[in-house]
């Protein structure tokens, strides 16, 4: 039942000690997770977890007219930090007001996805062809951390039609080079959808910008080619150019955030770049160079002083 440690986790809530369907209800996006300790130095930003709840035993005293929760996954979280030694600040949603007060490992999470009023049940997980085979996500703990496999979080993520979740990754700044460098260390061991959401911001970013302006709005492999390099005027009186990172982001390759890995291109030399027959042949700091369809193309890079 051992699974390795992929970056996606499994949270179990006991909403008999912590009441996570009135969290939810209360729309709250950020809070705290008790992890298991010998599993602390695993959890790093930008991984990706789901709240699972096991069997409901609240009194009709403490549910106060609502209905048990039944046993699934509720939410989609994001992990913000490595955990912490420390209590929950925060008692408003524990019933164990005292299990609040005792110290303990807890890493910070932002909630990407609630699934409150439409949870993926564990009835429903038995009877998929791959969840159900699952057993760490079956069996019915009461609490605990566990790691989960990276096909069983995306097959969840297939099955709650999630994809767009993605989009409430925690903001961050990304306007200076050494605000990238700061967020390539704090992600370095982020999963490649986090590293993806991070690659789009700052491809759109105020440092691909610059790098647009630096090149004069022109797409280099166009340019290198000895082709029209500028595609079409925007309302601003700018031409339309679009930023590429030579090496995905994705790829978990230390240096994939860095200001060098990043180059202008036209919108079909983009989607070439991506799906095409390119291959690169080189790629230093000061130049980068493409096979694209069979031809040598060399591509310097633009720096910012």
């Amino acid at each position: 039942m051992s699974v390795k440690y992929t970056g996606y986790w499994m949270f179990i809530c006991n909403p008999k000690k912590w009441e996570i369907d009135r969290f939810l209800m209360s729309g709250r996006s950020y809070d705290s997770f008790i992890i298991t300790e010998w599993q602390k130095d695993h959890f790093k930003p930008g991984q990706l977890g789901i709240v699972r709840v096991g069997i409901d035993r609240r009194n009709k005293t403490q549910l106060g007219g609502r209905e048990h929760l039944k046993p699934g996954i509720y939410a989609i979280v994001e992990i913000l930090d490595e955990p912490k030694y420390t209590t929950d600040a925060d008692d408003l949603f524990w019933i164990d007001k005292e299990e609040a007060k005792q110290p303990r490992y807890r890493v910070k999470i932002k909630y990407l996805k609630s699934m409150l009023n439409k949870p993926l049940l564990i009835q429903q997980i038995k009877h998929d062809k791959l969840l159900g085979k699952d057993k760490v996500i079956i069996k019915n703990f009461q609490g605990s951390s566990f790691p989960i496999s990276e096909i069983s979080f995306k097959r969840i993520m297939e099955l709650t039609s999630s994809p767009e979740l993605l989009e409430n990754i925690d903001k961050f700044d990304a306007d200076s080079l050494e605000e990238i460098a700061h967020i390539e260390k704090k992600f370095k061991y982020a999963v490649p959808e986090v590293k993806e959401v991070i690659s789009k911001r700052i491809e759109r970013g105020k440092i691909a910008e610059k790098l647009k302006e630096i090149n004069n709005y022109k797409c280099q492999i166009c340019e290198a080619m000895g082709k029209n390099p500028k595609v079409f005027k925007k309302p601003d009186g700018k031409y339309y150019i679009e930023v590429h990172h030579i090496i995905p982001v994705s790829s978990l390759i230390r240096g994939t955030l860095n200001f060098t890995n990043l180059i202008t291109v036209c919108p079909n030399h983009h989607r070439q770049l991506h799906y095409g027959n390119v291959q690169i042949l080189k790629n230093t700091e000061k130049e980068v160079v493409f096979k694209i369809d069979g031809k040598v193309v060399e591509i310097k890079k633009g720096v910012i002083c």
